[in-house]
């Protein structure tokens, strides 16, 4: 196999090894319990919007009252088990001087949305990673299987040039086709640069490891596969332009004349030149996919 594509075959082996760790990571991953309670996301939204509040402030703003004094030395921010185990947090004072901010607030459309939108991205994301595994499985077994394939087609006494282009067709195809699905997870990825507005801080490196990581093994897999589309489609033109020489040749001997040579040997001679030239068209294409 041609050295370029040898190595590009082994990084997309890699880059499918890399992408099934993430896969088996994530089977069964639902980010939806990784999630703060509202209004933990509420206040770490306003904290990032207002980062000169301090936290008791904002336990103020969106508690109604200070959460230090009521949770005692066991206080941590961001930790919404305090809300599960001590319901009062939130206060229900009518005449307390500061007000718990009301869950009818536009703040909590906005956690709403940003928790519905990172749970589905997630849902998206472990479906498409799948898709982009079968569709590597099916491309380096393509890829192993192609080489030898055209090699067999262009020599003699075939030469059927347009066969293995056909085959390098087939694998440009599947590249495309990859090269889009791989398009598809970007977007997703985006809602992901927000966890730090949802995310429990003692699950934070969870997640974000996770998120890292399928970024990464995206990456990798990207690269390698516009490395090897460049390589193919180079290999393309070298085949259309092999095709255009040998349709030339094949031309020329159908056009031989055995009445318009001087001799039976003279036209022999033509017609072995031509046959050697298609010989040598031939082994240039078998030596340049090697």
């Amino acid at each position: 196999m041609n050295p370029e594509i040898e190595k590009m075959n082994e990084e997309l082996k890699a880059s499918l090894s890399e992408l099934e760790n993430v896969v088996i990571k994530a089977k069964g991953f639902d980010i939806k319990s990784h999630f703060m309670s509202d209004r933990q996301i509420a206040k770490k939204m306003m904290s990032i919007k207002m980062p000169t509040m301090s936290d008791d402030d904002l336990n103020l703003l969106v508690f109604g009252q200070d959460l230090k004094k009521i949770v005692g030395p066991s206080y941590e921010p961001y930790v919404s088990d305090n809300e599960i185990r001590l319901p009062s947090l939130v206060s229900t004072d009518i005449k307390s001087a500061f007000k718990a901010i009301s869950l009818k607030d536009p703040l909590f459309d906005e956690v709403d949305k940003m928790k519905t939108e990172m749970r589905n991205s997630g849902f998206l994301l472990d479906n498409k990673l799948k898709d982009i595994k079968g569709e590597l499985v099916k491309i380096t077994t393509l890829i192993i299987n192609s080489i030898p394939a055209m090699i067999q087609l262009v020599a003699p006494p075939s030469f059927n040039v347009s066969g293995a282009i056909s085959i390098l067709m087939l694998a440009l195809g599947s590249l495309t086709n990859l090269q889009i699905r791989i398009k598809e997870v970007v977007p997703l990825l985006a809602i992901f640069k927000k966890i730090e507005y949802v995310i429990k801080p003692d699950n934070f490196l969870t997640v974000s490891n996770l998120i890292n990581t399928t970024v990464k093994a995206i990456g990798t897999l990207s690269k390698s596969v516009n490395a090897l589309s460049v390589i193919s489609e180079a290999k393309q033109k070298l085949l259309d332009e092999k095709q255009k020489l040998m349709d030339t040749v094949d031309t020329q001997l159908k056009n031989l004349d055995v009445s318009k040579f001087p001799s039976t040997i003279d036209f022999e001679s033509a017609k072995k030149s031509l046959e050697t030239q298609k010989e040598t068209i031939s082994k240039s294409i078998e030596k340049a996919l090697k």
